[in-house]
């Protein structure tokens, strides 16, 4: 005659001051929750930052890369031009060499000959003056070919002094593009590092925000619990829930034939059918539903683990969560005529008799 799941979810059901207790936990795990998400997003925010200024600084250091390389190209171009240069510098200045030294040696000669002056006749005044002419030829060309070394001998120092300024620009230029490679190597890396915070950030995040859905819900379901009214019941509190007699009371019974018992674990009111019923205590519609042994059946919880079951009715005046006062019509009774109304206490049946307001008359046997 009892519902099986009614039984069970009452027997369930924790304490009022123990749900209480969960639910402040509950409540301060949601706030720390909360806090933590906060924190998390704050820290998304600033590995995202992060990972913009990484990326803005990867790129200026490509480009800065670039223009390292390009520079190191002209650098080598212009280090190859001033090899060539000297090496034609070089190449003109042997050329001058070997004229210095013919040059030289006409110059010896031709002295040579003015100096022993051993001509003889008529043409002796005509050859002196043709070996003097060659002679100065010879120092003219000697001369000059010394002032074309010297200049050849300036171009090629300072060719020379310039392609070791390019070498040692071309070595800070290597070294420079060393670092640079360096610390993009070490960006590109950060910036890996940062990718996978962000992903476990976000990650944590979306762990604890399934944690606060799943406390939230189980606030959601022990709400109706909190709200329910917790005033329990008093002994001699109870309203008859309809105007009946009892006839058939708590306990074992004794069918008319007197062969077989049954035990009734509330007290069947005899009614007359369509007659209201009425709530026995102020309480919370709990449940409305059928049983297959009791009919339309409907639940008031009364708090602190108290309900009165009302079953056998033809319709119901309420709904489920609506908060009743005693007196107030809850249904109506069935075609039967009978009541079947039980007390239970933390999911345990109560004898109800000695619980109304006024002893209720039995009917006769």
């Amino acid at each position: 005659m009892v519902f099986i799941f009614l039984a069970l979810s009452a027997a369930a059901q924790p304490a009022a001051e123990e749900t209480k207790k969960t639910v402040s936990i509950t409540l301060e795990r949601l706030r720390s929750l909360r806090d933590d998400l906060l924190r998390d997003r704050a820290t998304d925010k600033d590995l995202a930052e992060q990972e913009t200024l990484m990326v803005a600084t990867l790129e200026d250091l490509q480009f800065a890369l670039g223009e390292a390389q390009r520079s190191s190209r002209l650098i080598e171009r212009r280090l190859d031009d001033s090899q060539q240069l000297i090496d034609k510098l070089d190449k003109q200045r042997a050329a001058l060499e070997k004229s210095i030294v013919r040059s030289k040696a006409l110059t010896r000669t031709a002295l040579g000959l003015l100096l022993r002056g051993n001509h003889s006749g008529a043409d002796k005044p005509l050859l002196r003056a043709y070996q003097r002419q060659r002679m100065q030829r010879a120092l003219s060309l000697w001369k000059a070919t010394q002032a074309k070394d010297q200049e050849l001998a300036k171009a090629l120092d300072k060719g020379r002094r310039q392609r070791a300024t390019q070498g040692a620009l071309r070595s800070d230029l290597k070294r420079l593009l060393s670092e640079r490679e360096k610390v993009r190597s070490l960006a590109q890396k950060r910036l890996v590092e940062l990718r996978l915070d962000r992903k476990r950030a976000r990650a944590h995040a979306a762990a604890l925000e399934e944690q606060r859905l799943a406390l939230a819900a189980w606030l959601a379901q022990v709400k109706p619990l909190l709200e329910a009214p917790q005033r329990g019941l008093k002994r001699g509190a109870l309203l008859p829930p309809v105007s009946g007699q009892v006839q058939n009371g708590y306990g074992w019974q004794e069918a008319a034939d007197h062969l077989t018992r049954w035990r009734n674990r509330g007290l069947d009111l005899q009614g007359v059918a369509a007659a209201p019923v009425v709530a026995a205590a102020a309480g919370r519609v709990a449940f409305i539903g059928r049983s297959p042994s009791l009919g339309l059946t409907l639940v008031l919880d009364h708090g602190r683990g108290w309900r009165t079951i009302y079953g056998g009715l033809s319709e119901a005046k309420a709904q489920v969560e609506q908060d009743l006062s005693a007196g107030t019509i809850l249904g109506l009774v069935g075609d039967s005529g009978l009541l079947h109304f039980e007390l239970r206490s933390q999911a345990l049946t109560v004898n109800p008799t000695h619980w109304f307001h006024k002893p209720l008359a039995s009917a006769s046997p």
